[in-house]
């Protein structure tokens, strides 16, 4: 599906938040500040659409979204609007990676990451792990990692709610 359709879809969706809308503009020219992937993250054997929405400047990702191809069309099955956040496909899976930010954290190093996978399971998508990534603050009193510029802090897996 083109760019445009998919910016078409996404303000045809109610679900969708004004917010949101808001950022889909073009971004000088024609190119509109969405990532496609497409994939079967629900089982049907069709392609589902995946649509990160970012800002134009420095392409932060606003919000995620997964549409599920059905007769009528897509319909929307998953979405995420809390930014930063950026959605991809994994082996049948849909990860979400959202930025965590401190007080007084640049937008360029965010204190921590946390990863969530997602299975469709029963109609819906499932937690099914989550991981958090704290990053060390030691290089010039800012997030980045150690001297070689190297994430130093662990992956912490914690349990799905439930």
């Amino acid at each position: 599906m083109g760019q445009q359709k998919v910016v078409r879809l996404l303000l045809s969706d109610a679900s969708v938040s004004a917010e949101t809308k808001k950022d889909l503009k073009p971004c000088g020219g024609h190119d509109y500040p969405v990532d496609v992937s497409s994939g079967d993250l629900t089982g049907t054997g069709a392609p589902d659409l995946l649509v990160n929405v970012m800002t134009c400047g420095d392409a932060v990702g606003v919000a995620s979204y997964v549409y599920r191809k059905e007769k009528s069309g897509y319909v929307s099955v998953f979405r995420a609007e809390d930014p930063p956040v950026y959605a991809e496909m994994d082996r049948g899976d849909l990860v979400v990676t959202r930025q965590l930010y401190q007080k007084g954290d640049p937008v360029s190093y965010p204190s921590s990451e946390e990863v969530i996978t997602y299975g469709w399971h029963g109609g819906e998508f499932r937690e099914s792990y989550r991981m958090r990534n704290d990053y060390s603050k030691t290089v010039g009193g800012e997030n980045g990692g150690g001297e070689d510029g190297e994430d130093d802090g662990p992956a912490v897996p914690t349990s799905p709610p439930g």
